[in-house]
């Protein structure tokens, strides 16, 4: 029993030994864990940075290795100053996890014993395809080489204050979202095609935006453009989503295309601007306002091919206007220098006016925008509107469309019928329509059209019930004589018993508490031109809308026969043939 016991005690205290050494090896072993070695993914452990001084060029990649050892391919922060070569270039396209480049006291120099820096890059196209750059350039002295950056992913840049930029396409296709160019650098250029661009921070000492510089840089929606840049070069923001900039009053010359297929929308070249290139606004089809300044003297060609959308071109140069309108309704005001007046092509420009005058203004009612904002005199003003074959019928309502023009009506002709007025016009050997008005009490019948005013308008058309020549449809011609033209920068409402009537001449989107009138649409059992429908249809120009008075309403319409006050006669039956007022409901 005593052996029992003690070749027990002796196993116990054998497992008890061999316990404790496990522990002490385990303990050993958690301790040497504790250190991290040399080669543990940085980012887990935090931000990794470098600053590095090269005392001579084509050390960078020691310098990383000195500074951070098997880390520096992980570096994401990376200050580099002293001379830089090409082979310290190829050692920067290594560095993939690098976010934030500083090499503002960088001195960039040519090597002759490796004068090349030789890389290959992957990028996306904008349908996602891949394909692969390879790119083999010469680094010269002070100069940022082409496509020396080409397709690295760093995102920010502090760009060096002792170099210029090497060609367009120094950052082809990086990562950059901010750029930061130093003081002392006059020229900036090497940006084309940098999608993801949004910051660029320019610096006082900025004379020139080069050739290409942010070309296709798809996210730069917006930049400063320091005072004392002179000069703006071709192609410099083409394809760049900017919808506004200022330019400084420095600026001499602006380059062919440069804001080609831009957002712009209002651009006033600044007094002191002497040259201009050729299509500098090129298919901006945002562009609403143009003003050219009388100091340009030298214009390579046209300046607005494409921009479909223009709606005023305003002239204070004596140079030749070279081009054409880029739509009916865009108006060009020229004002003469000095008692020259710029000259422009007659079978081009239509609606002209000269030091505030105008013979004769054609206007297309919903085709284009339309906007007169500086007021001028006209002789003869016609707006042209299409009336199409949509029904009028007794004892309903219906065939009614909106209208708003910018001057007052002397005359009314169809193209087809001859000479026109509204009913109780008291105008003679005229055919008659259907004009109203809004008030306090619903539409009402009016007589006349004056100027901003908004009106609900219908020609009888009923073949069927209506002799032929009172059967209105085609082109209808208003004409205002020796009259003020300008339009207000805001139309004022007019208030009726449930909602607003707002007259625009502008294209308003559907949507909201927009109710548009439908002219040329059917909606439920209600005839053409009869209601204003909620979120049913575009408003264009020269058109109006109702807007409900309670912004918290869901009504889907309203219907005219319902809001017109007392605009109907007692007859219910027209057996004459010739439209009568009663006849509309």
């Amino acid at each position: 029993m005593r052996q029992c016991i003690k070749i027990q005690n002796l196993l116990m205290a054998s497992l008890f030994s061999l316990l404790a050494y496990a522990c002490t090896d385990r303990l050993e072993e958690l301790e040497r864990l504790s250190v991290a070695p040399e080669n543990t993914d940085s980012r887990a452990a935090g931000l990794v940075t470098a600053s590095v001084t090269l005392t001579q060029a084509g050390t960078l990649d020691t310098k990383l290795g000195e500074a951070l050892g098997a880390n520096k391919l992980m570096v994401q922060e990376l200050t580099i100053s002293g001379p830089f070569n090409a082979t310290d270039v190829e050692t920067l396209h290594t560095l993939t996890a690098l976010e934030k480049l500083n090499i503002t006291n960088l001195t960039i120099v040519y090597d002759n014993t490796h004068p090349n820096y030789v890389f290959s890059y992957t990028y996306e196209d904008s349908n996602w395809n891949t394909y692969e750059g390879n790119v083999n350039q010469t680094l010269f002295d002070n100069q940022i080489g082409i496509d020396m950056f080409a397709g690295m992913t760093f995102k920010e840049l502090i760009m060096p204050k002792s170099a210029s930029i090497g060609g367009y396409s120094a950052f082809y296709n990086t990562s950059l979202t901010t750029v930061t160019v130093p003081e002392g650098i006059t020229t900036v250029n090497g940006f084309y095609n940098c999608p993801t661009l949004k910051t660029v921070n320019l610096p006082s000492t900025l004379k020139e935006i080069g050739s290409s510089a942010f070309a296709s840089c798809t996210s730069l929606e917006n930049l400063t453009i320091p005072k004392g840049v002179e000069k703006i070069g071709s192609y410099a923001f083409t394809n760049t989503p900017i919808s506004t900039i200022q330019l400084p009053e420095s600026l001499k010359e602006i380059e062919s295309y440069a804001f080609y297929g831009t957002l712009l929308s209002e651009v006033e070249i600044p007094f002191g601007v002497t040259t201009l290139g050729y299509n500098i606004f090129y298919q901006c089809s945002q562009l609403k306002s143009l003003t050219i300044p009388s100091t340009v003297t030298q214009i390579s060609g046209t300046l607005i091919d494409y921009c479909w959308n223009l709606q005023v071109l305003v002239w204070n140069s004596a140079a030749n206007i070279i081009g054409a309108n880029p739509n009916s309704n865009c108006m060009l005001y020229i004002n003469s220098v000095n008692g020259t007046t710029a000259s422009y092509d007659t079978d081009c420009w239509l609606n002209v006016i000269v030091d505030g005058q105008a013979e004769y203004i054609q206007l297309n009612s919903g085709s284009y925008n339309l906007a007169c904002p500086i007021a001028f005199h006209a002789k003869r003003v016609i707006m042209i509107v299409d009336f199409q074959d949509v029904y009028t019928y007794i004892g309903k309502s219906s065939g009614w469309r909106t209208i708003v023009l910018p001057f007052d009506v002397s005359s009314i002709i169809s193209e087809s019928k001859g000479e026109l007025a509204p009913f109780g016009s008291g105008v003679e050997n005229t055919k008659p329509f259907w004009l109203r008005s809004l008030t306090i009490d619903g539409f009402i019948n009016e007589s006349s059209i004056k100027a901003d005013k908004p009106y609900i308008i219908a020609m009888p058309y009923n073949p069927g019930l209506y002799i032929e020549e009172y059967n209105i449809s085609g082109r209808v011609f208003f004409i205002g004589e020796n009259v003020t033209v300008q339009t207000p920068s805001v139309l004022p409402a007019v208030e009726g018993p449930e909602f607003h009537f707002q007259p625009t001449y502008q294209h308003v989107k559907k949507g909201g508490l927009v109710y548009a009138l439908n002219y040329n649409y059917w909606i439920r059992n209600y005839e053409y031109g009869s209601i204003f429908a909620r979120n049913s249809n575009d408003v264009y120009a020269n058109e109006a809308y109702l807007i409900p008075k309670s912004a918290n309403g869901t009504r889907a319409y309203y219907e005219i026969d319902s809001h017109s006050a007392d605009t109907r006669s007692n007859s219910s039956n027209n057996t004459t043939g010739i439209p009568a007022i009663g006849d509309m409901q």
